[in-house]
This record gives C-alpha cells, sequence and structure tokens, in this order.
C-alpha cells in the first residue's frame, strides 16, 4: 500500500489557496507534431531539443554586448539577444496598465494611486559594466556584478551610484515585466516537459525592511501565463493574463493590504488591468497582485551565502558575484499542446504623491539594503516546438477526436460539460467533479479530484470547516493545522489535530476556521491504516514535512485545538 501524500491547503482571510502540480494529458495520435527547438548545445537532433533555454548571455542579434528591448528579436533596427522584450506602461508593442487593489483610495480621492507618470521601466540586463549597452541607472555598479551562470543575468531595479551597489533600489509606482516570445507547447509530452524553471533573487520592500505585519509585501514580483486562441477572427487572439502558480520554492510574500496602515491618502498597490474581469475584480480587473495574492520579495539572497531569505531553498551560489540564488518551477501540463506566453511582472507601491524611489527619499529608507529588485537566470521551458501544433481554423466537432491538434477532444462548447468546469466530458478525465486544472499526479488519466487511490489527499476548506478525499486503504484520518506565521517561524506543522476521524470531513464553529485579519492557516490530512500514520508529505523543495507532535495511537478523539 502506498503512502498517502496530503496536499497543503491555506486559508487567508477566508480565501482558499491552493496549488498542485499536475501532469500532462494525452494527444491524439492522428495529429502532425511539428520538429522540437533545437536545444542550448545549438545542435539539432539531440537529447537537449525542446528545451527553451534563456542565460542571458547567448549573442543573438549579431552586435556586441548582450541586449534587451520593447520589440522582439528580428525586428528591423532592433537589437535584442533574449526569447522576449520588456514591457512597461508606454511605448513597445505592449503596454501595461494598472489599478489600485481594493480597499485603497484612487482617484479622485488618491490622484497618485496610478502609474507613476514618468512610466519608468527598469529591467534590463545586469552585466558587468561596460560589457553591454546599457543606458544610465542601468549600468551595473563596478561591485554590483551577479548572475547564476556566466556574468550576466535580468535585473529589475535602478542602480543610482557607478561604484557602489549601496546605490541600487526600485522606483515607486512602477510596473513593468519581461515577456516571453510565443512559445510553442508539444501536445505529446517526453519525460521532463511541459515545465517552466527559473534561479531568482528576489530582494524588495516587505517586512523585513520596515514595520509591516509579518509574510507582507509592498514591492514584489510575479509570474503569470497568457493562451493564444489560434481559432479567434483575425488569425488568433491572445487572451487575458493568470497567475502561474509555482509547485518548488512558492510565493515567500503576500501582497499588503490597505488596512495594515488602515485607509491612506497616499499609500497603494497597484495590479495589472489585462487580467480579464472573471473573478474577484472589484475595479473592472480580476485581482492578481493584490492581498492574499502570493508574490515574491524576499526569496534568496543578494549579500551573502548565510540563508535563502524566506524561500525554502536549497541555495545555490552564483557563477558571478555574491550571494544565493533558488530555483523555482512550475508545470505546464495544463497547456498542452498550446501557444503561450510567460512574464515576469514587478510591482511597486505609491509610497506618497511624489517620491521616486527610496533612495533619494533618503534617511532610514535609503541607501538601505533590502529595496534592490529581483534578478532572474537561467529561465529553462520544456516540451517546446518551432511552430504551434494546433491547426488554425478547424473546427471542434463532439466526435471524440481532437480535430484542431491542441491536445484536448471536444472542447467545443457546445459538448457535454456535467460537472461545469469548462473542459467537456469527453476529454475532462473528471467529468463529474469540477477540475479544470486536469491535475493527475499518478498519470492513470484518472484526475486528482476524483482518484481515490493515486497516493495524495486533497483537502478542501470552507468557513465552516474542512473535507477531504477517502482515499483507500484508510479505516481513519488526523487532520493537523496550525498559524502559517507560526510555521515560518517554528517549522511546526502540527500546532492543531483532530484524530482518528472515520468521516472525511471536521466542521467548526465560531470562529475555530475563520483566521484574524492579515493571517493564514494551512491544514494537513493524514491517513491511518492498522494503527500505521501516513506521511505529512514533502514541502515546495522535497524535503519531508516533520509531524513533532503526532496523534498518540490509543483508541479516543481529540478536540482541535493545542497538542496534548
Amino acid at each position: 500500500m502506498r503512502l498517502a501524500v496530503p496536499s497543503i491547503t491555506l486559508l487567508a482571510a477566508g480565501l482558499l489557496l491552493a496549488a498542485d502540480a499536475s501532469g500532462p494529458a494525452v494527444a491524439d495520435p492522428a495529429c502532425s507534431i511539428p520538429p522540437r527547438v533545437v536545444g542550448p548545445d545549438g545542435i539539432p537532433g539531440t537529447a537537449d531539443d525542446g528545451i527553451l533555454f534563456e542565460n542571458f548571455d547567448t549573442e543573438r542579434d549579431g552586435t556586441p554586448g548582450i541586449s534587451l528591448a520593447a520589440l522582439p528579436r528580428g525586428t528591423p533596427g532592433v537589437l535584442n539577444d533574449t526569447i522576449g522584450v520588456w514591457v512597461g506602461t508606454a511605448g513597445g508593442s505592449n503596454v501595461l496598465g494598472g489599478v489600485g487593489c481594493a480597499g485603497f483610495l484612487v482617484p479622485p480621492q488618491d490622484l497618485d494611486c496610478r502609474i507613476d507618470p514618468d512610466h519608468d521601466m527598469d529591467w534590463h540586463i545586469h552585466c558587468p559594466p561596460g560589457t553591454c549597452p546599457n543606458q544610465a541607472g542601468h549600468v551595473t555598479p563596478l561591485d554590483g556584478a551577479l548572475a547564476f551562470s556566466g556574468p550576466n543575468s535580468l535585473h529589475w531595479g535602478h542602480h543610482f551610484e557607478i561604484n557602489s551597489r549601496d546605490g541600487d533600489s526600485t522606483k515607486v509606482r512602477q510596473l513593468a515585466a519581461f515577456m516571453t516570445d510565443p512559445i510553442h507547447l508539444t501536445p505529446a509530452p517526453q519525460p521532463g516537459d511541459l515545465e517552466l524553471s527559473f534561479f531568482q533573487i528576489a530582494d524588495m520592500m516587505d517586512n523585513k525592511s520596515y514595520g509591516l505585519p509579518p509574510g507582507q509585501a509592498n514591492d514584489f514580483g510575479d509570474v503569470q501565463i497568457q493562451l493564444l486562441d489560434p481559432h479567434a477572427p483575425g488569425g488568433g487572439q491572445w487572451g487575458f493574463w493568470d497567475k502561474l502558480i509555482p509547485f518548488q520554492n512558492v510565493y515567500d510574500h503576500i501582497s499588503y493590504i490597505w488596512s495594515t496602515f488602515g485607509t491612506s491618502p497616499t499609500y497603494c498597490v497597484l495590479t495589472p488591468t489585462d487580467t480579464g474581469p472573471v473573478g474577484y475584480a472589484p475595479r473592472g480587473s480580476r485581482e492578481t497582485l493584490c492581498y492574499p495574492n502570493g508574490v515574491w520579495s524576499r526569496c534568496g539572497n543578494s549579500r551573502d551565502s548565510y540563508n535563502t531569505g524566506e524561500c525554502a531553498g536549497p541555495g545555490f551560489a552564483g557563477a558571478t558575484g555574491p550571494g544565493l540564488w533558488v530555483q523555482s518551477r512550475f508545470s505546464l501540463a495544463a497547456y498542452l499542446g498550446q501557444t503561450i506566453r510567460i512574464r515576469w511582472i514587478a510591482q511597486s507601491w505609491e509610497f506618497d504623491c511624489c517620491t521616486d524611489n527610496y533612495y533619494e527619499l533618503g534617511g532610514s529608507w535609503g541607501p538601505q539594503v533590502g529595496d534592490e529588485g529581483w534578478w532572474i537566470d537561467d529561465i529553462r521551458i520544456t516540451g517546446v516546438l518551432q511552430s504551434p501544433a494546433q491547426i488554425p481554423g478547424a473546427v471542434e466537432t463532439c466526435n471524440g477526436v481532437d480535430d484542431d491538434c491542441d491536445g484536448l477532444v471536444d472542447e467545443d462548447p457546445s459538448c457535454p460539460d456535467p460537472d461545469f468546469d469548462g473542459i467537456q466530458g469527453a476529454s475532462d478525465n473528471c467529468p463529474l467533479v469540477a477540475n479544470a486544472d486536469q491535475a493527475d499526479v499518478d498519470q492513470d488519466t484518472v484526475g486528482d479530484r476524483c482518484d481515490l487511490d493515486d497516493g495524495l489527499i486533497l483537502i478542501s476548506v470552507t468557513p465552516v470547516g474542512v473535507t477531504w478525499q477517502q482515499e483507500t486503504g484508510y479505516e481513519t484520518f488526523n487532520l493537523y493545522g496550525g498559524d502559517i506565521d507560526v510555521l515560518r517561524e517554528s517549522g511546526l506543522y502540527t500546532q492543531r489535530r483532530s484524530c482518528r476521524k472515520p468521516m472525511t470531513s471536521v466542521t467548526f464553529t465560531g470562529s475555530q476556521i475563520q483566521p484574524a485579519p492579515g493571517k493564514a492557516d494551512f491544514y494537513l490530512v493524514t491517513g491511518v491504516h492498522n494503527g500505521v500514520e501516513s506521511s505529512l508529505g514533502t514541502d515546495s523543495s522535497g524535503v519531508p514535512r516533520p509531524n513533532a507532535n503526532p496523534c498518540p495511537p490509543q483508541f479516543g478523539t481529540l478536540k482541535i485545538g493545542p497538542p496534548t
């Protein structure tokens, strides 16, 4: 019998936050598949084909020095050596817009809860001084070289001093992104395909720099994804942007909430306006960078090798400069056979009406450590094709065949969808239980939401209780939980517990389930067979979660509460 592995489930201010790495679906064998992109070795037909790799050291435009531009590589007169473009709030072929998160005052009450009129855009190649064509403010200081591999990395931040990295800071009221060119994913993945990974160091304004509550950040980064609809009128149309949830080295903070300092005429966090109206969109655009969404602000270490900030790690020393880099990983299995774009988007808050950056504000704000920005290196995307796998213009019909070669069968809206999850029944791996992500951890074609013998106990949290799957092979279940801040400080997963439950749910009353404002709770479930308890699974870095206060083996029932 396999041991069940619980998925960790968080409840923050009444909202459910959960993520699992999902496995790939199966494509229709009748669809022809374009060749895979040539891999990092530059030789067609070798084992690394299908890997799209960016280390910001590769010369691609034929001119000296590594360049980044707002227009893609190959555009006449444009110097760009990367697999993408920078995207700011003005200029270029793509433009970001932003709006204040719910709760913050916006114009006309707060006229400066908006993008700075200077339209700063601070993504740039972080290279040794004089080796790449950077403009003023993006020239690496003499002591500031920092890269995971090779001499260069990608950096969001501003260099105010040429001789010292103590002048590194971030400008406020900014939304800026590095966005990839279109990426064509295979509909027939091989082992290791359909995954995104990158190394990062995040060093931005959060509770480690001043008096924010634990776990909150003012300035931060996120990774988001966009899907192309090739059958839309006009030859195709890009959809709305959405968060891409990691499964390794997940977010280290959540976005700052307006109520932390109460209603203020100046403070404001921005969220992009190209995310669509579906979901929580109190100001017309679904919030992706607002509380309680996860973000990165303190991951890795830009100064020394003592710790990996608030990320689990492990940390890796870079080839250039000090510090520790951390690798985050994401599953792309939900986008099987699709054409996508990915962006690394950074946000800095409105501090007051007139301040441009922390460095110039001076005093205790600058220069300081903790506002130096976000470094990205060694982006790796697997299962990438040279051209789209889909057949533009093909019509999907309800015939059990993948007519348009997009990896989905009978996804036409007219086809039956019994569980209303947006996946038509013929191609749904869990047709009677909603599971839009189609996660299938053991790859047996039965979705995790329906699979009771996949070694995974999925948990759901509502305002009145916790429910979990009846994973086969267990007579009873133990429920553990606690405060996420206590977990970060102590590593204790078993702060509260409810033992030997023969059913698959626990009902709470009153305030037992609802975290206090600014707090987040988590829950884990284990199974018990013949008195033997399954493990608590592993954390995002693969390290087993310790069970320091297990349920006692004797019979009986304990109430939810502190371990006894």
